[in-house]
């Protein structure tokens, strides 16, 4: 067993739609199970053992195996297709039974008229329907618990990512757009072909994998694997977790039989609608992506950023792995492949609509570059001149970008109205940019707005707003986990003082010096610690933890 269940990625707020989308998805499943059941209870009802013995006459199940009576109307009556029908009332005939062949017929419409609503039959998509809002509903239905939980699983993955990035409400925007696309490929792809229904989520998971991919391929997601006794779990970046689930895929439906009732279409379809909503709607957007995503290395000082990249080995074997070059030659094998084979066996219409995700993958896998994206390089280009003090062309560099919304440039562009670097000091404007890379999860600048609001400068002043600034903050900065901790413990309105927050904020703080290899720091947090709370476990674990560090070898401190 090996199944993602969520993103490596700092989440600054709840997942409102994705949660609702799951919760839906759950309570929708367990109205279609008490429907079916109602269903057989009425079957069961009907098939007396007159009626059974006209009904099982046919012969052999669709499955193979002898159908029972129940078994069959069932069959006809969630399929609602008139030519199955036929197809038992012919195998009557063809026994030269016409009077059975009648009374079959007969019993089945008698059925089907007194028997309760089929649920699922009413949410599933017919492909011959163009039904939008059949597109929408049978992306909320399942056919069973393990399809159910499965897809659940795969969707809060990649949906939580492109919803903590977009916000909810252009995600439930972007969740029914791919649904009603989705069908759209579906119906197409299935032109003068039998119109068998689908149902599931899967087709609109795959879509939220590849528009997570667009967004930030290198997001690591999360697996858990079950092999025998071994269990656990392992983080894989996107862009291969991308690759294999979607050429997975294609390789099944050019070469497997379908023996499950895959949709392929509606899957390979669902990641072709991602990449192109990725590369049409939010292509200026991509820049939502930082601040919000882990693996950034957001703790690390502007001076740490530019340093020369350690040239160990094993280093440089991570940063090319980092780049999928061979990814990227093999990706470009496999489409040459498949358009090969697939001349011979799918009409070319179809094979250019299912190649369509691997193409824009390859591209956007070509593109792509450890350091070298467009806004980053310019982040970079303004941060070198920042360094250099040359104020002029930093601003002239931060300037667009922050106007863009890129978090970072609006933090740095804020300093330098706080600082009056380059431009007239202004605390009111350094505020205004301040919030903006706040509201979209930069923490230098939850700090910085928090100090605003505790010196009333260029606002009024409002210790609750600065604390709640500093919670924000304190995810990722131990110098604000260390203030929030302060203000907990003095805060000025005395009522509002809180020691179980100071003694987490402190942990927080201490942990995160730790992790930055910030020793003196995170031994003056165990100090503060050890007055305010000795022996407390926060304080014991931090203590340990110091004592474990200072134990190594010098060469192993780094």
């Amino acid at each position: 067993m090996f199944i993602p269940y969520r993103p490596d990625i700092n989440v600054s707020r709840w997942p409102v739609f994705t949660i609702v989308v799951m919760v839906l998805s759950t309570a929708i499943f367990m109205a279609q199970r008490n429907s079916w059941s109602a269903l057989e209870e009425h079957a069961t009802n009907f098939c007396t053992n007159e009626i059974a013995q006209i009904i099982e006459y046919p012969g052999k199940h669709y499955f193979g195996a002898q159908a029972s009576c129940e078994q069959i109307l069932l069959h006809l009556y969630s399929e609602k297709d008139s030519r199955l029908l036929k197809k038992y009332h012919k195998a009557i005939v063809a026994k030269k039974d016409n009077y059975r062949a009648e009374q079959f017929l007969a019993q089945y419409h008698a059925f089907a008229v007194s028997a309760p609503q089929d649920l699922t039959g009413s949410l599933m998509y017919y492909r011959s329907s163009w039904n939008p809002l059949r597109m929408l509903t049978s992306s909320l239905s399942h056919a069973s618990w393990g399809h159910l939980i499965g897809n659940l699983f795969f969707f809060f993955a990649f949906a939580v990512i492109v919803e903590v990035i977009i916000g909810p409400i252009l995600f439930f925007i972007v969740f029914v757009s791919m649904s009603l696309g989705i069908g759209v490929i579906d119906s197409l792809a299935n032109l003068g072909q039998e119109d068998i229904p689908t149902l599931g989520l899967s087709g609109v998971v795959f879509g939220m994998l590849t528009l997570a991919l667009y967004f930030a391929p290198r997001v690591k997601i999360k697996f858990f694997y079950w092999v025998i006794i071994l269990i656990g779990s392992v983080s894989i970046p996107l862009w291969m977790v991308s690759t294999w689930y979607v050429g997975w895929n294609i390789y099944d439906y050019y070469f497997i039989d379908d023996t499950d009732n895959t949709n392929y279409i509606a899957h390979l379809g669902g990641a072709a609608v991602g990449l192109i909503m990725g590369v049409t709607l939010f292509r200026e957007k991509r820049h939502w992506a930082q601040g919000l995503l882990s693996g950034e290395g957001s703790n690390e000082s502007h001076t740490e950023k530019f340093k020369e990249p350690d040239q160990s080995l094993l280093a440089m074997a991570n940063r090319a792995t980092s780049i999928p070059v061979f990814m990227v030659a093999g990706i470009i094998l496999l489409i040459i492949l498949m358009s090969m084979i697939g001349l011979f066996i799918k009409t070319f219409s179809l094979q250019i609509l299912l190649s369509l995700p691997v193409l824009l993958l390859g591209y956007l896998l070509f593109r792509m570059k450890r350091a070298d994206r467009p806004v980053w390089s310019k982040y970079q280009s303004a941060m070198k001149y920042l360094e250099d003090r040359n104020y002029r062309l930093a601003l002239e560099k931060l300037e667009p970008l922050a106007k863009s919304g890129y978090p970072r440039a609006q933090f740095q562009l804020g300093r330098l109205y706080a600082t009056g670097k380059g431009v007239i000091r202004d605390v009111m404007q350094a505020g205004y940019w301040y919030e903006l890379a706040a509201h979209r999860g930069n923490e230098h600048a939850q700090n910085e707005l928090a100090s605003l609001y505790i010196d009333g400068a260029g606002v009024d002043r409002d210790m609750d707003a600065a604390m709640n600034w500093l919670r924000l903050a304190s995810e990722k900065l131990p110098q604000a986990a260390l203030r929030l901790g302060y203000y907990a413990e003095h805060h000025p309105d005395h009522n509002k003082r809180n020691l179980k927050e100071a003694v987490d904020a402190y942990g927080q703080a201490g942990q995160l010096f730790m992790n930055a290899k910030m020793i003196k720091d995170a031994e003056s947090v165990l100090l503060t610690l050890e007055q305010l709370a000795p022996g407390h476990d926060i304080t014991v674990n931090l203590g340990n933890r110091i004592m474990e560090y200072k134990s190594l070898p010098m060469t192993r401190r780094q």
